[in-house]
């Protein structure tokens, strides 16, 4: 696996699918405590036609260095697409890696596609008894000595706190994808949907927060209507 090293993290990225397709590179961001291999079941299908670029985040997966919040790890991200030499982009972003999709287009606009799956805002928007968990899970990890995994659940548990209304900034077509069954409030769904001007809410039936554990096939299916593959 090749190495990218960025403000004191070795961060794990690799390349993958077919770099001669002639459509822009998808990047791909996890969700907290994974990696990219999480998304190896949805995109396999979409190989022969896109090229995807996967990056573990600091401390999660194979790459090192200590957790950060949410714009440390925004920042990896633009550092390795300039690494890389791609100046555009589109994005698959889950859970935490949803978070990161939407500072990356708040504070650069340099992608073209958004989808963004099971993203939250801010704390609040995930269920009370979700935050309650993650408190517990927090507090084990504090207790077991566990320092770094304890910081991951802190940054669900303070960050993000971006207000709706910066989202109007938003100029990427983004889909918003959701659970019926999602840890996220549907009503904290809505307002990412209905601030980001001309996206579309797509709901899942059935299937909670993990989608591409639960939902692999139809999320694959998802990114083939979205990226136009034939």
């Amino acid at each position: 696996m090749p190495w990218f090293e960025h403000n004191g993290a070795r961060l794990n990225y690799e390349l993958m699918g077919n770099w001669t397709a002639g459509r822009l590179p998808i990047l791909l961001l996890h969700g907290n405590g994974e990696s990219m291999r999480v998304f190896d079941e949805s995109i396999s299908p979409l190989m022969d036609d896109h090229a995807f670029i996967g990056l573990d985040s600091r401390a999660q997966g194979l790459s090192s260095g200590e957790p950060s919040g949410y714009e440390a790890m925004a920042d990896d991200a633009l550092a390795l697409l300039r690494f890389l030499g791609v100046s555009r982009f589109n994005v698959v972003g889950f859970s935490d890696g949803a978070i990161i999709a939407i500072m990356l287009a708040l504070e650069y606009a340099i992608f073209d596609v958004a989808v963004l799956i099971g993203a939250n805002i801010a704390p609040k928007g995930l269920k009370p008894f979700v935050r309650l968990e993650m408190q517990l899970m927090k507090a084990f990890y504090k207790i077991k000595g566990d320092g770094k995994s304890a910081r991951l659940f802190d940054i669900m548990l303070k960050e993000p706190n971006i207000p709706p209304k910066r989202l109007k900034s938003i100029n990427a077509r983004t889909y918003v994808v959701v659970g019926s069954k999602d840890m996220i409030k549907r009503a904290h769904t809505l307002s990412i949907h209905e601030a980001i001007d001309g996206s579309e809410l797509i709901v899942l039936n059935g299937v909670g927060h993990m989608i591409p554990q639960e939902a692999p096939d139809r999320l694959s299916e998802l990114l083939k209507n979205v990226f136009m593959v034939k």
